[in-house]
Order: C-alpha cells, then sequence, then structure tokens
C-alpha cells in the first residue's frame, strides 16, 4: 500500500513506513490488525511489532482472525459491542492503557 501512496518514490515510501521511524524513545504502543484486511496487509503490522520489539518498546501486538471476515474481510474496526473477536479491540486497548497508569 506504502508502494501505491509513493508513486515509485523511495524517500516518500520511507516516510510512510512507520517501522523506520522506531526508536527506543517511543512511548508505549498498542498496536492491532485484522488478519485479512483487504487494504493495508499485515506485513506492515507485523513489521512495525518486530521494529518496537528490536527497540524494546513497550508494546502489545494484537492480530485479530475473525471467523466474520473470512467472507467480508475487514478493514476499519468500530467501537460497538458486536460480539466479533476484533470488536474487543478498544477493550484490549483500554487494558493495555489502564495496565501502565493512564
Amino acid at each position: 500500500m506504502r508502494k501505491v501512496f509513493a508513486g515509485g518514490d523511495a524517500s516518500l515510501y520511507e516516510s510512510f513506513s512507520a517501522e523506520l521511524h522506531v526508536d527506543e524513545e517511543l512511548p508505549a504502543t498498542y498496536l492491532f490488525h485484522e488478519e485479512k484486511d483487504p487494504i493495508v496487509p499485515c506485513k506492515d503490522s507485523e513489521l512495525l511489532s518486530e521494529a518496537l520489539a528490536f527497540f524494546d518498546v513497550d508494546y502489545q501486538f494484537d492480530l485479530f482472525h475473525d471467523e466474520a471476515a473470512e467472507n467480508t474481510p475487514l478493514h476499519g474496526f468500530g467501537v460497538t459491542s458486536e460480539l466479533s473477536e476484533a470488536s474487543q479491540w478498544m477493550n484490549h486497548a483500554l487494558s493495555f492503557l489502564k495496565e501502565r497508569g493512564f
């Protein structure tokens, strides 16, 4: 997806690559992704997760595999109380923040 936005411009591509902008100063980070997201490849979040781990940033990465997304892949999540796995992202994020005193 970043390649599409960058239009072949390497420096622009790098500016869209979040994992290239991680360092040890980054605050605690909650990251989540739907495994079958049809717009943003899961690999993007995996690369960011790896960079966070490399720099020893406090983070949580939740990768959702939602049964409801099998036939209709999800891009974007709401904050509804739906019973799907991915709809629980907000609860996970709030727990992550509360555990860190926010």
